[in-house]
């Protein structure tokens, strides 16, 4: 066993002291690179970030904006602080440096839901905007396995993890989620209007080799909120977490084919979106969407129940 899976491990028991909370099967079977991952870790230089706070405090909010930044900072729990380089093109952190909160109606969601002293799960963590929060509402007794394959990303996610003071109860995971376990490539960095979409990145080709693993052959236990968020891949990653569903039934917060607005959507995509619905739906959930604040008639993201 590798010193970072080890080392994962060995928090994951130590803070909790709840049995149930410590999944048995962490380590990778197909790809274990985690030596070269602990060295890609070491090598991160924060001198290349600027540390930022979500949501950004009044003081700190840039003058373009200010006001609705401020509204943002009143209205929004505190998730955390982030690595962001300053003159980043991505998306997502344009949007934190400006003063907003990525997914307002997400994190909304996800300091309903995740309950105290029990396992979360953020499938497509990104740089942690959610799994940072999941952290503090869980608490020291509870655990969030944050997972992403992407290499660079991973390695914020655990950094950011790490200056948020939450290592002993947020576990980044190198690993894409699937129905089967195997080998695979993520996709490229696509351009996106004047940026790129580094969070908008699947599986496919071109990019990071990852180990791709189902969700149900960790062995989570415990789980009240489950987050995914995987670009087109959900109805392949439900099927491989159907177990843990069943034995768990926790909320289910979805995103389906990576941002398509179902109003918009072409008949295919309709139909695509309709039966992860419907798959949802036979595990025993009433499915709903999770309007966002920021766009109300753009639905894509959805929020399941059991019933």
């Amino acid at each position: 066993m590798t010193r970072f899976v080890a080392a994962v491990l060995l928090s994951c028991a130590a803070a909790g002291g709840e049995p149930q909370l410590v999944p048995p099967n962490l380590a990778p079977t197909l790809l274990d690179d985690s030596q070269e991952i602990e060295r890609y870790l070491d090598a991160f230089g924060p001198a290349e970030y600027r540390i930022i706070e979500s949501p950004r405090p009044p003081y700190d909010c840039p003058w373009r904006g200010w006001m609705r930044c401020v509204r943002i900072w009143w209205n929004t729990p505190y998730i955390g602080r982030f690595y962001v380089e300053p003159l980043t093109r991505d998306l997502i952190k344009r949007i934190m440096l400006a003063g907003r909160v990525w997914e307002p109606h997400v994190v909304a969601a996800i300091e309903q839901h995740a309950a105290p002293a029990s396992v979360t799960l953020d499938l497509g963590a990104y740089i942690g905007t959610h799994a940072v929060l999941m952290g503090r509402l869980v608490g020291r007794t509870g655990r969030v396995y944050a997972f992403e394959p992407q290499r660079e990303v991973f390695r914020e996610l655990h950094h950011n993890v790490r200056l948020n003071g939450l290592g002993d109860v947020v576990v980044p995971l190198r690993y894409a989620l699937g129905a089967k376990a195997d080998v695979v490539e993520m996709n490229l960095v696509s351009e996106y209007g004047d940026g790129i979409n580094v969070g908008g990145v699947g599986v496919g080709s071109g990019g990071d080799r990852v180990e791709m693993r189902t969700l149900d052959s960790f062995g989570f236990e415990n789980v009240t909120l489950v987050k995914i968020d995987v670009e087109g891949f959900e109805d392949a990653v439900l099927a491989g977490a159907a177990q843990t569903i069943r034995a768990s039934k926790p909320v289910i917060l979805i995103e389906i084919l990576g941002g398509v607005d179902r109003a918009t959507a072409s008949a295919e995509q309709r139909q695509r979106i309709d039966a992860t619905v419907r798959t949802i739906e036979a595990f025993g959930y009433r499915v709903d969407t999770l309007p966002s604040s920021a766009q109300p008639s753009k639905w894509h993201d959805y929020i399941a129940l059991p019933e």
